[in-house]
């Protein structure tokens, strides 16, 4: 698992534009169909990444995990009679193997993807006091997409250029919700995203990368799900 550290974080204010969309499409795979779909989740974090104390990227040096209580919990929604969110208030979703998860409050400037994570197989976590299942949360690049080295295992695909049928609109979605933006906006020409989806970039690991340092459990049910008017 690798990890992010940022460009100078802050919080902003999401437009209430998006939040869980389901995006099917059909992938062909050596004379094969099968119907491959992957969700948007756009989620507020349960707490700050940066550390309030002493302001200290620790965070982000860890390994990032759902815990989702093993796919039984769920994240608040603001009820709409109080205008806030509300612990009892809240949406079933499930976060599948693939899924992108989009946090607003990590955009700094830096890049519209800073705020992207792709979630991996679920996985049981261990430490001193309890074991427990949860979903790895993937970086997926800064500027533009840059897919998990373990993407095309974790949603079946063996040929990285169907990843374009199965995120393509997930993507367009997100950027659409960062204000009416698009791929090519990101990419600066139709011609390039043609490009890019013809050899879409995978992460590329390297033996001298730097280790995470500890396991950073975000617990789902405390996490807040924004709206999406594109859904």
């Amino acid at each position: 698992l690798d990890c992010l550290r940022p460009t100078t974080p802050h919080h902003t204010t999401p437009q209430q534009q998006s939040t869980h969309t389901k995006m099917s499409s059909t992938n062909k795979t050596q004379g094969t169909s099968s119907t491959s779909s992957v969700r948007l989740h756009i989620l507020k974090l349960h707490e700050n990444p940066i550390d309030d104390d002493d302001g200290s990227y620790t965070k982000f040096d860890a390994k990032w995990v759902i815990d989702d209580q093993n796919g039984t919990s769920s994240p608040q929604i603001i009820d709409e009679a109080l205008n806030q969110s509300d612990e009892n208030v809240q949406q079933h979703i499930i976060i599948a193997p693939g899924d992108v998860l989009f946090f607003p409050e990590l955009l700094t400037g830096a890049g519209e993807f800073e705020g992207v994570r792709i979630a991996g197989e679920r996985i049981t976590q261990q430490t001193d006091d309890d074991d427990y299942n949860c979903i790895p949360l993937y970086k997926a690049g800064v500027e533009y997409p840059v897919f998990p080295s373990t993407t095309l295992q974790t949603v079946a695909c063996n040929n990285k250029r169907n990843l374009r049928a199965m995120y393509e609109e997930v993507f367009e979605t997100m950027l659409r919700y960062q204000g009416d933006m698009s791929m090519s906006d990101v990419l600066g020409w139709d011609s390039v995203v043609e490009e890019f989806w013809e050899n879409p970039e995978m992460e590329i690991r390297r033996g001298s990368s730097r280790a995470c340092t500890g396991v950073w459990r975000i617990p789902l049910n405390q996490c807040l799900l924004l709206p999406n008017k594109d859904s």
